[in-house]
């Protein structure tokens, strides 16, 4: 089955519907299908043919989804990569992936010497779905060394996951989802796929960095829904006007990419009271989500990823969490050892450390690699920052592991807050009295923002090099 005609299929159920809205731009469900038809019918004009890959270099727009979905009609391979990202880092993706085609917008004679040939134009047509043998994206995800490694998501994965988070969510035709997140992270494609599927609207805002600006479109719009990493929610909940402001239209918000930590989970749920939160976990290797909590759940089993979606099976195995469904991705781009290692006999090895509670609800205690080792005690990345984001003002925290004559390795603490150092003292004490005497950060850096990557999540390993160049100039913290 080609994953996009089956997408597309609730534009035809809804023709005269909106399906996208971009800067006062409207697209109809009508629009979006003949425009990427079109988008398949050009391509195989082109020379592309099934198997090809096709990069897309652009920001949200409805051209860039008309691209997206056009290229899996004709059978070729979509690779959206981050349009923000350096032209060096672009180079590398485009080395791996080797586009025979790239869809660009504004970014044409910089990529003149890339491999494929540069297009920037989505005109609408006619075409039927071509054979889905290869896959239908590759995305482009940060390993632990922060290098960009493609999956490889067939078209039956599409599928088989926008077919669970329809059955998960309450999303109906009617909606108008404010979309924030960029299509080249599995959760923004996931965002776009479900919302075509269901015939629904997506209102496209690349703006975040404005965060009252999106939050007015929302209202100006009716958007009835949101969704957004754990970053988003706390740039809303700290630094916006949002707990000043009312949403008529609002009914629920998605929470994936990464734990939202209780103490934010707790104060969206207090400003937003009558909206549901819907928290989900998942992976880029599993094409987009692998579980949901219920928002009736949310006071007692906040701290919790829930239970698994339809179609997926969790299970705990040497403590780490494993992944079993029509879901999990074909494996890494170029890499066999890599797949190989991830991707074993059908089942996803998340990475993800964790435990199922006693009433069946799965919790993540820490990424495999992200545990500290302090004093002889196995200590969570994850507990130390829940405890400092919990902090009064805190927008963000953060920690790494420095070395440490005594405990072997210590907590170096990375904060956002707005009044900085004066807040250090305070600081201290609170975390004299909160954390266990192993815990306690030996060094604190206050900064502006923590890196993060192109989707919005913390950049741990750019994190970690800072911190390796702070130390090397012995700069105090």
């Amino acid at each position: 089955m080609n994953a996009a005609r089956w997408l597309l299929e609730g534009s035809e159920r809804r023709p005269d519907a909106p399906a996208l809205v971009a800067k006062g731009r409207r697209w109809t469900h009508r629009e979006l299908r003949a425009h990427a038809m079109g988008v398949a019918a050009d391509l195989v004009a082109r020379g592309v043919r099934p198997g090809d890959r096709v990069a897309t270099i652009a920001a949200n727009t409805p051209e860039l989804a008309a691209v997206l979905l056009g290229t899996m009609l004709a059978g070729a391979t979509a690779v959206p990569l981050p349009v923000s990202d350096p032209p060096a880092r672009l180079a590398r993706m485009l080395a791996r992936s080797h586009p025979i085609a790239i869809y660009a917008e504004g970014r044409a004679a910089e990529l003149a010497a890339a491999p494929g040939r540069v297009f920037d134009e989505v005109l609408p047509g006619a075409f039927e779905a071509a054979p889905t043998t290869a896959p239908a994206l590759v995305l482009f995800t940060s390993g632990s060394t922060g290098e960009p490694r493609g999956v490889m998501l067939s078209h039956a994965n599409v599928v088989a996951n926008t077919t669970s988070i329809l059955a998960s969510l309450p999303i109906r035709e009617a909606d108008r989802m404010m979309a924030v997140l960029p299509f080249y992270y599995s959760f923004g494609a996931s965002v776009l796929f479900t919302h075509v599927r269901a015939g629904a609207c997506v209102v496209l805002n690349n703006g975040f960095m404005f965060a009252d600006r999106v939050l007015e479109e929302m209202v100006r719009e009716g958007c009835t829904a949101f969704a957004g990493v754990p970053s988003t929610f706390q740039i809303l909940l700290r630094r916006s006007s949002l707990p000043k402001m009312t949403f008529p239209a609002l009914r629920y918000v998605q929470q994936a990419g990464g734990r939202l930590a209780p103490t934010f989970v707790a104060e969206l749920a207090s400003r937003l009271p009558d909206v549901e939160i819907w928290l989900m976990y998942g992976q880029t290797e599993a094409t987009a989500r692998l579980s949901v909590l219920d928002p009736s759940r949310i006071t007692d089993k906040g701290h919790t990823i829930g239970k698994p979606i339809p179609g997926v099976s969790l299970e705990i195995e040497d403590g780490e969490i494993v992944a079993r469904g029509a879901n999990i991705a074909l494996g890494y781009l170029d890499e066999p050892e890599a797949t190989a290692e991830t991707f074993v006999n059908g089942a996803l090895r998340t990475g993800d450390l964790g435990h199922v509670d006693e009433e069946g609800f799965f919790v993540v205690d820490d990424r495999a690699k992200d545990f500290l080792k302090c004093a002889g005690y196995r200590v969570s990345m994850k507990e130390v920052e829940d405890t400092l984001v919990a902090f009064t003002g805190t927008v963000e925290a953060a920690v790494v592991g420095i070395p440490d004559d005594l405990q072997g390795e210590a907590v170096e603490a990375w904060i956002v807050h707005p009044d900085g150092e004066a807040i250090r003292p305070s600081l201290d004490a609170y975390c004299k009295r909160s954390l266990a005497q192993h815990l306690q950060p030996r060094a604190v850096v206050f900064i502006d923002a923590l890196p993060k990557t192109a989707a919005g999540k913390l950049a741990r390993a750019e994190l970690r090099a800072r911190s390796r160049a702070r130390r090397e100039e012995g700069r105090p913290a």
